[in-house]
């Protein structure tokens, strides 16, 4: 059963003017002989608009109690979700920084090979001192990566 804003609307001004009309009933009828008659019709105006206004209060209770529930569910799917993609992320980062320590691993060794080139054949001593220079701008890249994230992790724990 499915009501909107009017329908709650028009409850609460019917309480109104159920309260409203009984208390003119006894402002106008209170001299009058009929006096039993007309208390009789306040005290039920009375009830009327009290149980109006309790099942409009125990409507709005359970409205709410049902919008907490639905947001603790969200909260619950969300907290799941964000927590997997979050195992996810840290597998990623776990790989790639094993991966940068193969790349610093090959530097390290193609380095030295052009060290060791440089040395053996003078007259390519400039081609050797280029390309550990590229290798040493490569790895310094990586190099400051692994530090970043070991500095992040470290930082959480």
């Amino acid at each position: 059963m499915e009501f909107d804003n009017n329908f709650f609307l028009v409850l609460i001004l019917i309480t109104i003017a159920i309260s409203f009309l009984s208390t003119l009933i006894t402002l106008v009828d209170q001299k009058s002989k009929s006096k039993e008659i007309v208390d009789e019709i306040v005290a039920t105006m009375d009830d009327v608009s009290k149980g109006v206004n309790k099942t409009v209060g125990e409507v709005l209770r359970n409205i709410a109690e049902s919008f907490a529930r639905v947001m603790k569910v969200v909260w619950v799917i969300s907290t799941t979700v964000a927590n997997f993609f979050v195992a996810k992320l840290n597998f990623i980062i776990w790989f790639v920084s094993k991966f940068i320590y193969v790349v610093l691993f090959a530097a390290l060794l193609f380095t030295t090979r052009f060290l060791v080139q440089g040395i053996q054949h003078p007259d390519k001593l400039d081609y050797a001192v280029g390309m550990s220079g590229l290798i040493v701008a490569a790895v310094t890249v990586f190099s400051i990566l692994v530090a970043y994230y070991e500095f992040a992790s470290k930082r959480k724990k």
